[in-house]
């Protein structure tokens, strides 16, 4: 991450996790200057370099699948974050479809955990 960058993780119930998102989502929005649900902004979702193929699916169907389901854009990067071993998920769209996005992004996560 950059000097202006921030790990922020969630933990709890998968539920608390959701709630969890959209607050941080909605401060990260503020902070943006974007006030309006349907402006477009972009989120960076850091996933376990383990998952990040599992999230994009055979032939990139399953990525595909959350961008039709949520209506955001999804961008898995195949760069692995030095001293991480993860990452980045670039999100954007509104505000309510970069929620559902990352929201289909940690329950991909839950289910390997599972």
């Amino acid at each position: 991450p950059g000097i202006s960058d921030r790990i922020v993780t969630i933990s709890g119930k998968l539920e608390q996790r959701r709630r969890g998102i959209e607050e941080v989502l909605s401060r990260l929005r503020a902070a943006q200057g974007v006030a309006d649900d349907e402006q477009l902004a972009a989120f960076v979702v850091i996933v376990p370099s383990s998952s990040a193929p599992v999230l994009v699916g055979a032939r990139g169907k399953r990525v595909q699948s959350l961008m039709e389901q949520s209506g955001a854009k999804l961008e898995v990067s195949r760069e692995v974050l030095p001293g991480l071993a993860a990452q980045p998920v670039t999100v954007t769209g509104s505000f309510p479809e970069v929620v559902a996005a990352t929201a289909a992004i940690l329950e991909v996560l839950q289910e390997l955990l599972d």
